[in-house]
């Protein structure tokens, strides 16, 4: 081959092998725009929020109100030809909708809970001086009383006898079954009272409602060194109409628990 044909093959494959390469360059490099991870997190943060929000919603007993919806957002699809980016920013916008609207909706239940008791359950004494209390304040409600027994309960030597019989007030005339049952079994915690020995035995021989039974037959678990409590629960475990208040009365015999593990169950 002659040097003028040699020159001329040589810049042809030299041109073919540039574009080559090119191509394979164009291809492995990253796109100039990827998903961003920021907007991915923001999307996982919105949808948790609406989560919360539709709960709130819906555990709130005040009838719905009409929320209006917020002012529409213009969707500003992202700059990039990626569907994918377009697609997540227009999904942010929808959830950003969705979470104002919801927050709207859930203020104004919550308004128009203020005052009746809503509120309760979800309040918590701030201290043992705050808790007692509360257990002494015959306007307290029930809701919130509950929530004040409850966080005495770890607590060890915590009741006077005032707020026992407060509180057995409520566990022997309440109309809830299920309150009188939280109220017996917030006393198995760490605080011994034997004034509580006769209600507990008369709530698991006569209280209509098996939750309260069962409770009863529990708690009289930490006090098997008064005479009258053994008796009691052989009598429930053996005759009691309920299948768990009998079962819940037999482990109760077994365990022989003392008064130092009280409360370690965690029940």
């Amino acid at each position: 081959m002659n040097a003028p044909l040699r020159l001329a093959a040589t810049v042809c494959v030299s041109a073919a092998v540039a574009a080559v390469v090119s191509v394979l360059l164009s291809r492995g490099a990253a796109p100039t725009t990827l998903p961003d991870q920021e907007l991915t997190a923001r999307i996982d943060r919105l949808e948790s929020r609406i989560q919360d929000l539709e709960v709130a919603r819906t555990s709130n007993p005040v009838a719905p109100v009409q929320a209006e919806p917020p002012p529409a957002r213009e969707v500003v699809a992202a700059n990039t030809p990626d569907p994918s980016v377009a697609n997540m920013a227009h999904r942010l916008e929808l959830l950003e909708s969705e979470v104002m609207k919801l927050d709207v909706l859930v203020g104004r239940l919550m308004d128009a809970g203020a005052g009746t008791g809503l509120q309760a359950t979800a309040a918590v004494p701030a201290d043992q001086a705050e808790a007692s209390r509360w257990i002494l304040n015959s306007d307290m409600d029930v809701a919130l009383l509950l929530r004040a027994h409850e966080a005495l309960r770890g607590v060890q030597d915590a009741y006077s006898p005032a707020m026992v019989a407060a509180l057995l007030q409520i566990a022997t005339t309440n109309a809830d079954g299920q309150v009188r049952a939280d109220v017996w079994r917030f006393f198995d915690g760490r605080s011994k009272l034997p004034a509580l020995v006769a209600p507990l035995v008369r709530a698991l021989q006569t209280d209509s409602d098996a939750r309260a039974r069962e409770e009863a037959a529990d708690t009289l678990g930490s006090y098997l060194d008064d005479p009258i409590v053994e008796p009691a629960l052989r009598h429930a475990a053996e005759s009691d109409s309920s299948d768990r208040v009998r079962e819940k009365a037999q482990r109760t015999l077994k365990a022989r628990r003392s008064f130092s593990t009280v409360g370690s169950a965690g029940r």
